[in-house]
């Protein structure tokens, strides 16, 4: 099915893995998205198998010639990416299951965590807390027009049940909604296409996989130039990862928008920029994080991606004015972003120690030293971290701005060097990771999704690669454990020294890798672009 060349070079597995690894990769939230919408089991496999026939043939000159290559070239890192791909997709379609449906918790990924109160219990958290309940309720009062959205008792323990709660009835915990308004837009299209929670359950976690699973080949393809190493491990290493696999089980929305963010600066390089302003727009207005991908464009000078991206979020804005009217949007003003902002919000986040060990925000660090007994006033000093890290995001933005303008133009049409083409990739996964930290509470679990993407992309293409690569799986390691830590002696201490050190690791991480690109930059634009690896 694929081309695989001619001549002695002709080899029928590397064909024979290009479709497993298809399979492996489209099948379970295809036929999840088939399950959910009523199709029986028969029909859903045909309608799976139909579709993955299509995608073959339609991918097959972009990213199957693009793979051939890369095997033909690297035969030994192809054969790890296969495995390291099936063993995902293993630990994907055991997930699957249990996202058709809620009773198989057999199929859940993490059924349990570890407690401190006693090492020798187990907590169900991962089973039973769902981020997504939280959407769908909220969308739901918002379409009821209720007085304030972000009011604690609409969701657990609600005093008057929404039909949502009684579908639920204990099966999951009800979340606390935080986000903007807009963000509601999605729940409530998924609500229009009828059916209860649970369906609406299986459609999120089917787009979900679909949205990073089509972001990440389209990126794969987009940076062929920099050959097999880097961006193909990107499916792998997140999905491989139980932090990452906790985090698609609990369904939280931060997934999707790392995924629609790096899909709409993707868009905007490849001169898409309706499709660029409809995925970040969406992503700016729901989470508020991604806005630094927005400046990053102004400090490029990329003002027409900048305009559509403004008209787009006006455009979802208005959206959701005519869906909910203006109550959401003076709740979220007057009530929400105070609280926000104070850390109020998410105050069970110094309150309680399991919380408190998994922020991974910089707001985070001072609660865990607090706790530590160094003797800070984690108040006070939360609020200077919070600024400290705020003028480190705004440097490092001036300086991957500014440093990307001088070598990428709107107006260009030399092709990009591959080296460039990497870097830039990497400044966009930095910024959302800086974003991210600046918000108060930052579970471990889905803040290290894009932690995960960033270290997939520095395996090297050349020199000492596998001692690289060992090294960059030992980091790996360290944020794809779950937390708190299924390893390790009895007590906190472990727990939060592990997590500061993560915390901090990331931030050395991220400004290290800007300003080491802007100091080697004049080198890079003037390097030479190798031809794109294909067949």
């Amino acid at each position: 099915m694929m081309d695989t060349g001619s001549g002695p070079t002709r080899s029928p597995w590397i064909p024979f893995c290009l479709v497993v690894a298809t399979v492996v990769a489209i099948a379970p939230p295809v036929f999840v998205t088939c399950r959910a919408l009523g199709l029986a089991p028969l029909a859903g496999g045909i309608v799976t198998a139909a579709l993955l026939a299509i995608l073959l043939a339609v991918t097959r000159r972009g990213i199957g010639n693009t793979l051939v290559g890369a095997a033909r070239s690297k035969p030994a890192l192809f054969g790890l990416w296969f495995l390291l791909f099936l063993f995902a997709g293993y630990r994907m379609g055991g997930l699957s299951v249990f996202m058709m449906d809620v009773e198989q918790t057999s199929y859940a990924f993490q059924r349990t965590i570890r407690t401190f109160d006693d090492p020798k219990l187990a907590k169900p958290f991962f089973l039973k807390h769902n981020c997504f309940t939280c959407y769908m309720v909220a969308s739901h009062l918002a379409s009821k027009r209720v007085d304030n959205i972000y009011d604690s008792k609409y969701y657990r323990d609600a005093e008057e049940p929404t039909p949502i709660h009684e579908t639920i009835n204990d099966k999951l915990d009800i979340d606390r909604y935080q986000y903007p308004p807009p963000f509601l837009v999605l729940p409530r299209a998924l609500q229009a296409l009828g059916g209860d929670f649970f369906t609406w359950r299986s459609l999120w976690f089917a787009l979900n996989l679909l949205a990073f699973t089509a972001t990440v080949g389209a990126l794969a393809v987009w940076l062929r130039a920099d050959g097999f190493s880097a961006a193909w491990f990107i499916w792998p290493a997140v999905l491989a990862a139980p932090s990452a696999m906790g985090a698609l089980q609990i369904e939280n929305a931060h997934v999707l928008i790392i995924t629609l963010s790096v899909g709409g600066m993707l868009a905007f390089e490849m001169k898409r920029a309706w499709l660029g302003a409809l995925l970040l727009g969406f992503t700016v207005v729901a989470k508020i994080f991604p806005g630094v991908l927005l400046v990053y464009l102004a400090l490029r000078g990329k003002w027409r991606a900048v305009l559509w991206t403004v008209g787009a979020m006006s455009a979802y804005v208005l959206v959701a004015i005519g869906l909910f009217g203006l109550k959401p949007f003076e709740s979220f003003i007057h009530y929400q972003i105070p609280r926000l902002a104070s850390g109020e919000a998410f105050s069970f986040a110094w309150e309680y120690i399991h919380p408190m060990i998994v922020n991974s925000s910089a707001m985070g660090v001072a609660y865990k030293l607090e706790k530590l007994g160094l003797g800070v006033d984690p108040a006070g000093l939360a609020k200077v971290l919070v600024w400290m890290h705020t003028a480190l995001l705004l440097i490092v933005l001036v300086v991957a701005g500014w440093k990307r303008r001088r070598v990428f133009t709107d107006d260009s049409s030399q092709e990009q060097s591959d080296g460039l083409r990497l870097n830039v990739v990497r400044v966009w996964l930095v910024l959302l990771i800086l974003g991210q930290m600046r918000s108060p509470f930052l579970p471990w679990t889905y803040g290290n999704v894009a932690v995960l993407w960033l270290l997939a992309l520095l395996i090297p293409s050349q020199g000492k690669r596998w001692i690289k690569m060992v090294l960059l799986g030992a980091v790996w390691c360290v944020y794809a454990t779950t937390l708190p830590l299924p390893f390790g002696p009895s007590g906190i201490t472990l727990d939060l020294v592990y997590a500061l050190a993560a915390t901090c690791g990331v931030l050395f991480l991220c400004a290290g890798l800007v300003f080491l690109q802007a100091r080697a930059g004049a080198g890079d634009a003037s390097s030479p672009t190798r031809p794109l690896t294909s067949s």
